[in-house]
């Protein structure tokens, strides 16, 4: 009888150490899965000195894009910009110099792709080659939709066409032909000629 206890309980004993073990080996199973789970907004592809170039109908450059930093989520199909720069050339101006250039310091590209966020310092240059003149545009949160080239802010807006200038709050426009663009309120300016 003693025998036959101390075989059972040699079973028990194996029993529990083979429960035990099987216990420690799902816990740290467990753990690992968690240390290993990406964040729900993680990138899923990064870049550094990003360049692109898009071409016309006649295969002609038409916009570059340069961007220090590109990264792009997985979950919202977002993509972030670091310090974007892009350029627009048009036939009138050539490839001598862009008609447009539009600067900030972190810009998002949201999911479809038509819906462009610019902030921190955002400046438009555009060239106008026929009046041998730039106008500038200083603002910060600049909507864009990159289809119909619609752009808008809330926030103050400085437009300079050397020598004189314009202020106000909120603007809206566009870049494509016809060109519009308008602020919105408390507009202010200073008008001078220049001297020849």
């Amino acid at each position: 009888m003693s025998l036959l206890l101390r075989e059972h309980s040699s079973f028990i004993y194996v029993a529990v150490l083979a429960l035990f073990s099987w216990m420690l080996v799902n816990i740290f199973e467990i753990q690992e899965t968690h240390l290993y789970e990406a964040s729900a907004h993680s990138a899923d592809f990064y870049s550094k000195g990003y360049v692109k170039w898009t071409m016309n109908h006649l295969g002609r450059l038409h916009e570059k894009l340069e961007v220090a930093e590109l990264i792009h989520y997985s979950d919202d199909l977002s993509t972030k910009m670091i310090q974007p720069q892009l350029s627009i050339y048009t036939e009138d101006i050539g490839l001598a110099r862009a008609a447009w250039q539009i600067t900030a310091q972190q810009a998002m590209l949201y999911k479809t792709g038509k819906e462009l966020l610019l902030t921190d310092d955002v400046h438009i240059i555009k060239t106008d080659t026929a009046l041998n003149a730039q106008f500038r545009i200083d603002t910060t949160n600049v909507k864009i939709n990159t289809t119909t080239h619609y752009f808008e802010t809330s926030e103050f807006a400085k437009l300079t066409r050397y020598p004189s200038q314009l202020t106000g709050m909120g603007m809206h426009g566009r870049f494509a032909q016809p060109m519009t663009l308008e602020l919105l309120s408390n507009v202010k300016g200073i008008y001078e000629t220049s001297n020849h």
